[in-house]
C-alpha cells in the first residue's frame, strides 16, 4: 500500500484500499458481538501471524473466541486467499 502511494500507482492503491475495507466488513460480520474493543481486533490480526497468540482479554473486556477467529479466517481464505498466511490452520 505504501509503495503504491510512493510510486503513484493509484489504480493498485485503490484496489488494495477496497480490499482492506471489504476485509474489515467481513471481519466485523463474523463477530458474535459488536461490543469488542480495539484490542480484541488487534489480537485477531496478531494471531493471523502467530498461531499461538492469545485471543482472550482480561475482565471486564470481551475478546474474540476461537470459533469467531476460525470463521473469519475461513471466510477470508475463500474471498482473499492472498491475505492469509499458508501456515495458518483453517
Amino acid at each position: 500500500l505504501f509503495r503504491c502511494g510512493q510510486d503513484r500507482d493509484l489504480d493498485r492503491l485503490n484496489e488494495i484500499t477496497t480490499e482492506i475495507f471489504d476485509i474489515l466488513e467481513l471481519f466485523l460480520s463474523v463477530l458474535a458481538s459488536g461490543q469488542h474493543m480495539d484490542g480484541a481486533y488487534d489480537k485477531v490480526f496478531a494471531r493471523m501471524a502467530v498461531a499461538e497468540f492469545p485471543l482472550c482479554l482480561l475482565p471486564p473486556y470481551q475478546g474474540t473466541n476461537k470459533t469467531e477467529f476460525d470463521a473469519f479466517i475461513k471466510s477470508l481464505s475463500g474471498k482473499y486467499p492472498d491475505w492469509v498466511l499458508d501456515a495458518l490452520p483453517i
